[in-house]
């Protein structure tokens, strides 16, 4: 059982990161409003709105990098303070002249806002994996449920308070909101230093150690395609349904609802699948084949015989918010895993470096949907767009099940038990000749040659003698 603090921390970082997507999602929402009013584009529209994912995806692995050398929770915390700040000083833009100030502005209060939100998201993962190292899946799920939570209520309450008190109405509050929660970080997380046995000199491992392995660019390819069609999803629905079923705006967010709403839901049962049952890499590939499966039917592909209903589009729309949070869940637990057999240990420095590489691959994909989406969507219409995206995650399939067999792993090989390590005489990392075996109990740790656990000083079995 888990102390009562260690329960609040998960809390805690689970409401700010629902409260950080509220205000990110809410700026997005009257951003277009004001922007029309001050005479931007809609090319300048995009530009500022698109900027933001840029800035986290290029942040996310520098803020990977320092945050166990720095500490977590100052980290988090002035992550936090970046975007409350940020955000009331774009409620404040209001009152900036029309025209290229109020662009440049823009430009900039998001950019440094995004630098805060890569600082927070990494540091959330970081910190909730470190505290709860063999919970690594239903901790991600937890946090994908606070965020898909926030991108529910997050354009409603921005919506709402905009009507309330016009522009700055939902930036001011929101931002006074994560203070809030900053101070509260401050009394009830602990204080996570770095804890990496590398802390005496050693040159510890890149993340380039995890770039170049096939089964990590397999799985984050999977998870970029996944949040690149959501954020395609995000530019170009609207105006899909309103043409296509006459729909009033009430019954538009609510259709957009339905996906986020079973993403929130499915996020924490995947997520406990993972860790429960150890199959990550089934469910991912089940995600992804059911995405390219299912989005042929959101919109009928030119070459199916018949035309979009009602019920099949929301069945469609139901399968895509299962499929998503499938595809998702479990790729911080898989390549931490596979961390672990490329000596990295279990310490707040790699769960940083993965956290940053995750936070990066999903927001490059947030950042090229809605920017290379609407231009394809513009040239080829939203038929052979969808079809497109079927045939990616059809590619994506095929790779996560290629790539597991070219690594010499079996697809529903556990991610938790039984998987094979590097061990050498020395009882290091591998940078000696060693043989392989495998652990009879918990994964995710190095082995000695006396078969002693080093992570959490339990005893496996080696199946084989040097």
């Amino acid at each position: 059982p888990q102390s009562s603090s260690t329960q609040c921390t998960i809390s805690q970082l689970s409401f700010s990161k629902l409260l950080c997507l509220n205000s990110i999602l809410s700026s997005r929402t009257v951003l277009s409003q004001e922007a029309n009013l001050k005479g931007l584009s809609v090319t300048m529209t995009g530009i500022i709105v698109g900027e933001f994912q840029l800035v986290i995806c290029l942040c996310s692995p520098l803020v990977g990098a320092f945050t166990s050398s720095i500490g977590g929770r100052f980290v988090y915390s002035w992550g936090l303070v970046i975007c409350s700040v940020c955000s009331i000083l774009f409620g404040a833009l209001e009152y900036c002249p029309p025209g290229i100030v109020f662009a440049v502005m823009c430009l900039l209060t998001r950019g440094v806002s995004a630098i805060g939100t890569s600082m927070f998201v990494v540091s959330s993962f970081s910190i909730a994996t470190r505290l709860f190292p063999n919970r690594l899946s239903t901790v991600f799920g937890l946090l994908e449920t606070a965020g898909g939570l926030g991108f529910m209520v997050g354009p409603v309450i921005g919506g709402a308070l905009f009507q309330l008190g016009g522009f700055k109405l939902p930036f001011v509050s929101l931002g006074g909101f994560l203070l809030l929660v900053v101070l509260l970080s401050l009394c009830v997380m602990p204080s996570l230093v770095n804890d990496d046995p590398n802390i005496d000199g050693s040159r510890p491992k890149s993340v380039w150690t995890l770039v170049r392995e096939p089964f990590c660019l397999a799985t984050l390819f999977g998870m970029c395609v996944a949040s690149s069609f959501l954020g395609f999803v995000d530019v170009s629905f609207q105006p899909f349904l309103t043409a296509k079923f006459h729909f009033s705006p009430v019954i538009v967010g609510l259709m957009l609802f339905l996906p986020a709403l079973i993403y929130s839901i499915s996020a924490a049962l995947w997520g406990y699948l993972v860790d429960s049952r150890g199959a990550g890499l089934p469910i991912m590939i089940g995600g992804l084949a059911a995405f390219s499966v299912c989005l042929l039917f959101v919109y009928p592909a030119p070459f199916l015989p018949y035309d979009t209903n009602l019920p099949s589009l929301i069945a469609a729309l139901v399968v895509v918010g299962l499929a998503c949070s499938a595809v998702v869940v479990p790729v911080f637990n898989l390549i931490a895993t596979e961390s672990y057999k490329r000596g990295f240990d279990r310490s707040l420095t790699t769960y940083s470096v993965v956290s940053g590489l995750v936070n990066t691959a999903f927001a490059f994909g947030a950042f090229v949907g809605p920017t290379l989406g609407g231009v394809a969507l513009d040239k080829f219409g939203l038929a052979w767009v969808l079809t497109g995206y079927s045939g990616l995650f059809g590619l994506a399939t095929l790779i996560c099940l290629i790539g597991p067999v070219r690594q010499n792993r079996g697809f529903m090989r556990r991610e938790t038990r039984g998987v094979s390590f590097l061990v050498n005489e020395q009882g290091e990392d591998g940078r000696s000749p060693a043989i392989v075996g495998p652990v009879s109990q918990s994964a995710d740790c190095l082995i000695d040659r006396d078969g002693r656990n080093e992570a959490n000083n339990n005893y496996g079995s080696i199946g084989n003698t040097v």
